[in-house]
């Protein structure tokens, strides 16, 4: 008898929870939505190639990259490459002035000559 009543109880229960969910369901008063107007503007479609550039600071770097040092200390007449060119071995880069050591090479000569001159006298 307590089971039967348990049973009646769930019953009642559930139907009252099934028809307060479908009550609660229908609503009255329908939403209306309006719609505004937009203005659009149309276009014809046509095809086109579309470029993109991007822009990125930085500095390229060659992988065999070699800095150039003269063995003395000389001004720079003339330079036959630029950079990025492909060189090779043997082949001539730049010129120096050579004037100042032409010079050094006439005053040690005459050095010489002087030298073997009194070497002579003595």
């Amino acid at each position: 008898m307590k089971g039967n009543r348990i049973k009646r109880l769930g019953y009642v229960l559930l139907v009252l929870v099934l028809s307060l969910s479908l009550l609660s369901g229908c609503d009255k008063g329908e939403e209306v939505v309006k719609e505004t107007e937009l203005t659009v503007n149309a276009v014809k479609v046509e095809k086109r190639n579309i470029t993109q550039a991007v822009k990125y600071p930085g500095t390229v770097r060659g992988v065999n990259e070699v800095h150039i040092m003269p063995k003395a200390p000389a001004r720079v007449t003339a330079i036959y490459v630029k950079p990025g060119d492909q060189v090779s071995a043997g082949q001539t880069l730049l010129t120096l002035d050579s004037s100042d050591y032409e010079a050094a090479i006439r005053q040690a000569e005459a050095g010489v000559a002087a030298a073997e001159a009194g070497k002579r006298l003595s």
